[in-house]
């Protein structure tokens, strides 16, 4: 029935929403109290630094946003594929393969974990395995931003606010992919990195999180998805 369809769409675009802005908060979480240092300390710091930072809780923020990925995943392309079945699809198997690339970068921290639990454990390993979770997700996050590239054209109606939100996703999606794309052919990319990304960082912390409060306040009430 009409009824029934409205109330999914409502749902839909509530679950991925939320997932949206509990995401924003993990990511925040873990890398403000762990990884933001974590990423940039030597082989002999590092060790120290996890053991007395909030790192098995920066790992649970990790899951949980590996968590919300996977939801936003299916409520984009559920939400949207009546309006662009394969655009949608698309759209949602880049953000799901981000998710898969995000998964194996975790299993790193997981060898981190247990390296710590160790009493002699070995630095290097460490170092290794943190640096080798940055690359991974950094990797994955090409991919993301195909996802939001790809997300923009779907967001994008007459509305000006959704046409505003869709600039952001784009130009996020651009950041992300250029910027993470660089750093594959640009030695010594990380000291360039925050010069590039600043172009972007309006789009890349406000787009998504616009987009989810969108959903979340007018979300179901669009009678174009149904």
């Amino acid at each position: 029935s009409i009824q029934f369809q409205t109330m999914t769409t409502k749902s839909i675009s509530r679950v991925t929403a939320l997932s949206i802005i509990v995401m924003a908060i993990a990511a925040a979480f873990a890398m403000s109290q762990v990884f933001a240092e974590a990423f940039i300390l030597s082989i002999d710091e590092l060790p120290v630094f996890l053991t007395n930072s909030s790192f098995k809780a920066s790992v649970i923020a990790w899951l949980i946003i590996l968590l919300c990925d996977l939801m936003v995943s299916w409520g984009l392309y559920s939400y949207y594929k009546k309006r662009n079945h394969l655009r949608a699809a698309i759209s949602g198997l880049f953000r799901l393969l981000y998710s898969i690339i995000l998964a194996y970068g975790i299993s790193k921290l997981f060898l981190v974990s247990l390296e710590l639990s160790n009493d002699e454990f070995s630095a290097e390993i460490i170092h290794q395995n943190i640096h080798s979770f940055q690359a991974i997700w950094q990797f994955g996050l090409i991919v993301f931003g195909l996802h939001l590239i790809t997300l923009s054209k779907l967001v994008c109606q007459k509305k000006k606010l959704l046409k505003l939100i869709a600039i952001l996703l784009f130009l996020a999606g651009v950041g992300y992919f250029l910027s993470n794309t660089l750093d594959l052919f640009i030695d010594n990319y990380e000291s360039y990195r925050p010069t590039v990304e600043a172009v972007f960082i309006f789009p890349m912390i406000f787009s998504e999180i616009g987009l989810a409060f969108w959903l979340l306040l007018k979300g179901g009430r669009e009678a174009s998805i149904g």
